[in-house]
């Protein structure tokens, strides 16, 4: 009687601890819906985002996965779990795997020099010669980085041999920018030379090698750094500015095959949701293993004082005092970010068709993961700014610009907001005015921090589209002036 008594109890017990973990599980799928999402599609309103995907992976498990908005304006089609979006930076987090992956099968070594792998890879200064891999993967290399617009976006070029090809022909004439390992200075083309390393002593090309050593075996099936390969029914399409300043289909995609290994990964939420997932659980998914746990432990260590919150590759900060491990993305028309706490086996991804900030809406997860009561909208200055634009023109902006910085500690502005808008403006925005929109801002940006080198450069960028503009217009009503011609072959080669 007594054996039958305590078989119900632990029954009852059992049935008391699933009712529990379900109401809990219920509780947390409520939140998620009743706060995240209203939060979600605020934000997106607010930030005029066309599209975007949220996924929240927990002890190795997708708990969430949802899209939101369009894949394109043009079309309307809906946004899922298994649009692809780019993912922009983000792509370095795989090259630095696909490097670390064959330090592992002792292919490579972090602390060899580049030129011991690609004998033709040469710089202008001698110094390059000293150039590590693991000072590439910690962005300490000392390396130009790729110059402002020359990506190559509006004609790109696709074959196998595209990075070689830039590699030998794009980097000569360039000088150091600082002796190798004596600072830190994020540098995309350092990951442009790592995937050739990588397509070098692999005897495959880097997109192969990425694809049957990383995405397969994780069935990222949704993923691919080469277009072609891309479903376009799947594909999220890039925003920009428009004239209006809002959301605008852009006019090219922006991907070439030689900057794949530092930017080229198209990837859907789903997908990425299972990276996330395998690097929490030390480089492991499903029984399939693409990293050693200790791989991963350097590449989460931070470097020593020049790389900063940097480690190979991966970025370090706390948040709610924990340790948090991220990577970010963004470039014309997408913004994406992926969030881990390695202590609570807690990640989060985020991703979208439009350049923003989309910081908010992860922090906002993470938050109501643990427990924590998410923090209200808040306007970006940048969109604040953009807004102004489309209401009232440069001059409602500057004023908006002017009039915040009386009312709030001239601390909490950085040239950063000025500087990226001003940039977006003169590259991608379709107004016909945009160099002069431009020039404005940037002539903000010199007059409240004259001590950024930065603000004179980006100025005197907007000056050098302005004035080749108006030699090209001299020299097509009169092609004998021999003097515009001149200066404008001149103009034309350093805007190169």
């Amino acid at each position: 009687m007594n054996k039958v008594r305590a078989q119900k109890s632990s029954v009852l017990v059992l049935v008391l601890i699933f009712t529990i973990i379900n109401l809990f599980a219920q509780s947390r799928e409520e939140v998620l819906k009743n706060k995240l999402e209203p939060f979600i599609k605020k934000t997106m309103q607010e930030l005029d985002i066309p599209g975007f995907a949220l996924g929240i992976v927990k002890d190795g498990k997708i708990i969430y996965l949802k899209g939101f908005g369009v894949q394109s304006l043009k079309t309307s089609q809906k946004v899922t779990p298994r649009t692809q979006f780019l993912m922009a930076s983000i792509s370095k987090t795989f090259t630095a795997t696909a490097v670390m992956q064959l330090v592992e099968k002792g292919v490579l070594k972090l602390g060899e020099k580049v030129v011991k792998y690609l004998p033709y890879f040469k710089l202008k200064d001698k110094t390059y010669k000293e150039i590590s891999l693991r000072q590439l993967l910690s962005h300490t290399s000392g390396m130009p980085d790729v110059y402002k617009r020359n990506y190559g976006w509006e004609t790109p070029e696709f074959d196998n041999g595209a990075r070689e090809r830039y590699i030998r022909t794009k980097l000569v004439d360039q000088k150091m920018e600082f002796n190798p390992g004596e600072k830190f200075s994020y540098n995309n083309m350092g990951y442009v030379i790592l995937a050739e390393v990588v397509a070098e002593v692999s005897g495959t090309t880097y997109e192969d090698y990425v694809k049957k050593n990383i995405l397969l075996p994780l069935g990222m099936k949704n993923s691919t750094f080469l277009p072609q390969e891309v479903n376009k029914s799947h594909l999220a399409w890039p925003h920009e500015l428009g004239a209006d300043f809002k959301s605008s289909p852009g006019i090219f995609y922006p991907t070439n095959r030689w900057s794949a290994g530092a930017g080229g990964l198209m990837a859907s939420c789903e997908d990425m949701c299972k990276w996330v997932s395998a690097n929490l659980k030390g480089g492991i998914l499903n029984g399939q293993r693409v990293l050693k746990k200790t791989s991963l432990d350097l590449m989460w260590k931070k470097g020593e004082g020049k790389s900063g919150n940097v480690g190979l590759c991966w970025k370090m900060g706390n948040y709610l005092k924990k340790k948090l491990i991220y990577h970010s993305g963004g470039t014309m028309g997408f913004a994406a970010e992926i969030d881990l706490i390695p202590e609570e086996s807690l990640a989060v991804v985020v991703m979208c068709n439009s350049y923003n900030d989309v910081w908010s809406i992860a922090a906002n997860a993470m938050k109501i993961m643990l427990g924590v009561e998410p923090r209200a909208f808040s306007l970006p200055l940048e969109n604040q700014l953009i807004n102004q634009l489309h209401k009232g023109g440069v001059d409602a902006a500057v004023r908006l610009y002017r009039k915040l910085r009386k009312e709030t500690p001239a601390k909490e502005f950085s040239s950063r907001t000025l500087l990226m808008l001003g940039s977006r403006i003169m590259n991608y925005c379709t107004h016909r005015n945009r160099l002069d929109i431009a020039g404005r801002l940037l002539q903000l940006a010199v007059e409240y921090f004259p001590k950024d080198a930065y603000t004179y450069d980006f100025l005197a960028e907007a000056y050098l589209r302005k004035a080749i503009i108006n030699y090209n217009k001299s020299v097509k009503l009169d092609p004998a002036n021999w003097g515009a011609t001149k200066i404008l072959k001149a103009l034309s080669a350093v805007d190169k």
